[in-house]
């Protein structure tokens, strides 16, 4: 990992690290000593992607992700987004809202680990990475983008992988769970404030 990545002291050490071409449709083979992250899974299994962190992404078992407690979470949020009216939010209430919600909308995204352990990155996860194929004012992919693909650095931990575009990690910024911990609070305190107004509200 880059020197000035944090990872909290109980944190496992990653098992793994490769250097990986992706090919034109999105498609990476996960080498041999990294497929221990699935917990000896035999492909082919389905995969969910997560948009971890700008510039990389990760990719869980479906069969365990996301995992309870997360799910709990994330639908008491969506129950409290749908019981708001977002136009009886502040302005700056709106805009942790809004975070939020992109980060929720984004924790999910569906995959597969084929037979040989080819594994597919859809088109949304590229765009994320900073890889979405380029295209020609005509809308055709460029011929030089088809001979060469894209690297991208493959991190593997327990239980799960990280695929990350190399600029980003080089550049990785340091990562603080208290960062989203603390926007998923705001979040929280902008909805609960927001459903208690709505009555009073509409009722005047």
């Amino acid at each position: 990992m880059p020197r000035n990545v944090h990872r909290a002291t109980f944190v496992p050490e990653p098992i793994g690290i490769a250097y990986v071409q992706m090919d034109v449709d999105g498609r990476i083979v996960v080498p041999s000593d990294l497929r221990g992250s699935f917990r000896d899974q035999e492909a082919p299994f389905l995969v969910r992607f997560s948009l971890a962190g700008r510039g990389y992404v990760t990719a869980q078992s479906a069969s365990g992700w996301p995992p309870y407690s997360e799910r709990t979470e994330v639908e008491r949020a969506l129950k409290l987004l749908d019981r708001t009216d977002t136009r009886d939010l502040p302005r700056d209430h709106l805009q942790n809202v809004q975070d939020f919600a992109r980060v929720v909308a984004c924790r999910y995204i569906d995959g597969k680990m084929g037979r040989k352990w080819q594994m597919r990155i859809p088109h949304t996860v590229r765009a994320w990475l900073g890889l979405a194929q380029r295209r020609s004012p005509m809308g055709k992919t460029k011929r030089k983008d088809i001979a060469k693909g894209h690297f991208v650095i493959v991190l593997g931990n327990v239980g799960s992988l990280e695929v990350w575009s190399e600029e980003s990690f080089k550049n990785a910024p340091i990562h603080d769970s208290s960062d989203f911990d603390a926007l998923r609070a705001k979040a929280a305190e902008s909805l609960v404030h927001a459903t208690q107004r709505q009555p009073t509200r509409r009722g005047s």
